[in-house]
């Protein structure tokens, strides 16, 4: 007897496809044919070696980052004591100089650990003043003999074991919260239960902000013109195209709106790279590749759009377009935020354009086919490189903690003792803190007088035009003449800004606006005494502050005589010179001086 096995499912399943093919007309093996081929021509390769990351490997030298270490020390000075700064826990506590401060990292960084199996020299970097006394550790279980434990702010709700009681640690033990994540992020009122000494993040005022996400860093030895002249025609001429924007998080509808409607207004190729611009749906031209560094090398600007516009928060997508030549464009924070550690005229900020793309546009314009125009943007490199090296600024970070911590550790702590003293042992002997006195002053004087702020207003809006015009520029450079912008965190680079204005023959100036059709900025003859009599005053508090800004000897001993002669010298202009509009402006500054400078001084030495 013959039996029949039954047929498998899917052995049916396959001879019913079979037949179905054969019955399919040719044609369609040919559009498939076709389609698979365009797909492998054009749908990019994973595993191309464009797709594959840059390694970036970059130090920082602690004494070329003095400048932002001072203004670092400018802001904790100018806080309120009582309201804002953190203090170490009350009591008396003292330890010598040689003694280990061991700094433990309680929690994960976004579930990884970090730097646990490195030297000091590897997390601190060599030029940290105490990397010798400083000990990291990620064992959690020695909480009890730290001096410092940091906590990422992510990684708190997982972190094993649980968060430890204040009582179980040393009693001037620093607890520090770690997140460079905004408010909109974060929920940080959960945090406040643990009562944090300190905080790690990209926000100026916290004790530990300085390299967040990039770094200004001075050169050891600045650029000959010759070499700088080299690399401007180079990347002049190699970046053909305008703005280039990588974009993924698409929540942000503010920023992709300002996008679209500068890419609609430009006539320069403006770009964007990511699903949120060009609707592709695979990406793999992701952050520090080789193919990142071929697109920023086409563009001259950069769309530094931030997602959120919280003060302080300026991300790595405005350092990146320094790294890579281009010239950024911010949106995020206010501009003051940016002017306060970004090299002077170095980056384009909407609010200079009122947030009117047509007119960014056009500029963008201008500076694309003017070679001139373009470099102004540049003039910072000659004495200056950014970092953007992810260890090397982790390790500014750490170096930072270690030497605040070094320093609440050598002195005695006081019921107020401020966490953290940025100032190096040298800067003791130099009085940073006279020269942002003696900018109070001024700006006490300019608000006592109306007719000061309405001629320095006009000063204002011609230096912005003059950088936002080409037309403008080019007319002043044919008569010797340019306008500085002025940086709005430097009174004396303001002033100077004023006294170049002043220096333009009113005939060429006022030429110059009218056919630029501003005739609202043209100068007066009163503006014109006005400005002139603030430049004669402050010359004298110009000159004080760029003696006592000195680095290379002691300005301590200079404060006595330095407003000495700014008295003397005030005396010598009434006696010649009758003032007409700067009555309020000339006896304001100097009735401050006392208050702001002298009492200080001399009050505590009367009780001597």
């Amino acid at each position: 007897m013959h039996f029949s096995h039954p047929k498998s499912a899917i052995r049916l399943l396959w001879r019913r496809q079979v037949f179905r093919l054969r019955r399919t007309s040719p044609i369609w093996f040919v559009i498939v044919g076709i389609c698979s081929l365009f797909l492998i021509i054009n749908v990019p390769n994973p595993f191309s070696a464009r797709y594959n990351r840059v390694p970036i490997d970059q130090d920082v030298q602690w004494n070329n980052v003095k400048e932002i270490l001072q203004l670092k020390a400018h802001i904790f000075r100018n806080v309120t004591w009582s309201n804002n700064i953190k203090i170490i826990q009350q009591g008396t506590a003292q330890q010598e100089t040689s003694s280990i401060i061991l700094i433990v990292l309680y929690t994960t960084v976004f579930r990884a650990e970090k730097f646990c199996t490195l030297s000091g020299e590897r997390i601190f970097g060599e030029s940290c003043p105490s990397k010798h006394r400083c000990q990291w550790s990620c064992d959690p279980t020695r909480f009890r003999e730290a001096d410092a434990l940091i906590f990422h702010a992510y990684d708190i709700p997982f972190a094993r074991p649980s968060i430890p009681d204040r009582s179980e640690t040393k009693p001037n033990s620093v607890w520090i919260l770690w997140s460079d994540e905004p408010p909109s992020i974060i929920n940080y009122a959960l945090f406040n239960k643990y009562n944090f000494n300190w905080t790690i993040s990209y926000k100026f005022d916290s004790e530990i902000s300085i390299a967040t996400y990039g770094l200004f860093s001075k050169r050891d030895k600045a650029l000959s013109n010759n070499e700088y002249q080299q690399w401007i025609r180079k990347e002049f001429s190699n970046r053909e195209n305008g703005a280039l924007w990588f974009v993924s998080n698409c929540k942000s509808k503010k920023r992709l709106e300002l996008f679209h409607n500068l890419k609609k207004a430009s006539k320069v190729l403006v770009e964007g790279y990511g699903r949120c611009v060009d609707y592709y749906p695979l990406h793999l031209c992701g952050g520090s590749t080789r193919c990142e560094y071929d697109y920023m090398a086409n563009f001259k600007f950069y769309l530094s759009f931030e997602s959120n516009t919280c003060r302080d928060y300026i991300t790595e997508k405005f350092y990146k377009a320094f790294y890579h030549g281009l010239i950024p464009i911010a949106y995020g924070p206010d501009k003051s935020d940016y002017d306060r550690f970004a090299p002077s005229n170095s980056f384009l900020h909407i609010d200079d354009f009122d947030k009117d793309m047509s007119q960014l546009a056009t500029h963008l314009e201008e500076v694309h086919s003017n070679i001139t125009l373009f470099s102004t943007y540049h003039e910072w490199r000659k004495n200056y490189e950014v970092i953007i090296d992810g260890k090397a600024l982790e390790r500014v970070h750490d170096s930072s903690e270690s030497e605040s911590k070094s320093k609440s550790n050598d002195k005695e702590t006081d019921d107020y003792a401020p966490a953290i003293d940025s100032a190096t042992e040298e800067e003791f002997l130099r009085l940073p803190c006279f020269c942002h006195c003696l900018q109070l002053v001024v700006n006490d004087g300019i608000k006592a007088s109306a007719a000061a702020v309405s001629s320095l207003q006009k000063v204002a809006s011609l230096a912005k035009l003059s950088h936002s015009s080409t037309v403008s520029s080019e007319r002043l450079e044919k008569f010797n003449y340019t306008i500085p912008r002025a940086n709005c965190t430097r009174w004396n680079s303001q002033f100077q800004t004023v006294k170049k204005v002043v220096d333009i023959p009113s005939s060429i100036l006022n030429s110059i606006l009218s056919d630029l059709k501003k005739n609202d900025l043209i100068l007066n003859s009163k503006d014109r005494k006005v400005l002139e009599e603030f430049v004669s005053l402050f010359e004298l508090f110009n000159e004080a502050t760029l003696l006592t800004q000195g680095e290379s000897y002691a300005t301590i001993c200079l404060v006595a005589p330095t407003v000495l002669g700014i008295y003397c010298k005030k005396n010598r202009i009434i006696i010649n010179e009758k003032s007409v509009y700067e009555s309020a402006t000339c006896s304001k500054p100097f009735s401050t001086v006392y208050q702001r400078v002298i009492n200080p001084v001399i009050n505590p030495l009367k009780s001597v």
